[in-house]
């Protein structure tokens, strides 16, 4: 593509289209450090195009979503990364940027709002570097607001709801690191409860993966709280979700949601002093992650794996 682009040095059009490319075969390859390098040489293409043609809107949102989708390989919790959370954090900021520019070109744009709330999202996602845990949270919560605004405007709207209750849910981590349990749970309850009320979200996968991962959040939560009751049903909840997802065949990805499930009831019944229904639980969290195929998952939940096994020994 290099080459190509080395010959036709003036055909922009060309250019955008092998910055689209580098882009799909970031996101198709299971090697990290190869999507790295892709997602790299579709910036630099993009940002070149950029200042050749800085008042190209086009260009200029597709060198956001480039640096967005950077930065989920580079450091975004939610999936396999590299583990680069300064240098994630700095692209989600270049996101940001743009997506603020967007809005105050056209205060109206749906789209360039969700954007805005999205990019947002993900800057809070990143795990924290020392003493930024405040400077997460202040990025999640303005990113709720603009999601909410969004919501309020579309409830059909099952993107907005998504991404709303993932900026809740990271909003809840936080705050339970600052010690603030009550806001923590109330931030895990309402974006379960944001899911479960918008229209077809019960048959979205990404948005019950959400779900899921916010009543593990918030049973253990519970558990940490000898709230046992609570952080049993809560479990319980989400291996339920998970399971549903896998009745119906769904791909690779329901697997580990639903071993980690599992894993989440075990660790509960463990700390109940149930250890046989906990090894039960931990078993079939096995089972479960014994079955992915994807490069990329085996290596998100591999300690998910060692954790479930652990378990079955304890």
């Amino acid at each position: 593509m290099n080459e190509i682009s080395r010959r036709f040095p003036k055909d922009d059009g060309l250019k955008k289209e092998i910055a689209v490319g580098y882009s799909q075969i970031g996101g198709a390859t299971n090697d990290l450090e190869e999507a790295a390098h892709y997602f790299e040489m579709s910036i630099a293409m993009r940002e070149n195009l950029l200042k050749t043609s800085p008042d190209n809107l086009l260009v200029r949102r597709g060198l956001m979503v480039a640096y967005g989708n950077y930065a989920v390989v580079l450091g975004i919790p939610w999936t396999a990364n590299l583990g680069r959370f300064d240098d994630a954090r700095e692209y989600c900021r270049k996101a940001v940027a743009i997506a603020h520019e967007q809005v105050k070109a056209d205060p109206e744009n749906l789209n360039a709002r969700f954007d805005l709330g999205a990019s947002l999202s993900r800057l809070g996602a990143v795990p924290p570097a020392a003493g930024g845990v405040q400077a997460s949270l202040y990025a999640l919560n303005e990113a709720a607001g603009v999601l909410e605004a969004l919501l309020k405007a579309n409830p059909k709207g099952i993107r907005f709801a998504l991404q709303f209750g993932e900026a809740l849910e990271f909003a809840g981590h936080r705050y339970e690191t600052l010690g603030d349990t009550a806001a923590a749970e109330q931030h895990y309850r309402r974006a379960i409860a944001i899911i479960d009320a918008t229209p077809g979200a019960s048959a979205d996968l990404s948005s019950q993966v959400e779900a899921i991962a916010s009543e593990e959040a918030l049973a253990q939560l519970y558990d940490a709280s000898r709230r046992t009751a609570e952080a049993l049903d809560s479990a319980t909840r989400a291996v339920a979700r998970a399971e549903k997802w896998k009745a119906k065949g769904a791909e690779d990805a329901v697997a580990g949601n639903l071993g980690r499930a599992y894993l989440v009831l075990a660790s509960i019944r463990r700390d109940a002093g149930d250890p046989q229904s906990a090894a039960q639980a931990a078993a079939l969290a096995v089972s479960q992650l014994r079955t992915l195929s994807s490069p990329r998952l085996i290596a998100f939940y591999r300690d998910t794996l060692a954790e479930a096994e652990a378990l079955i020994n304890h």
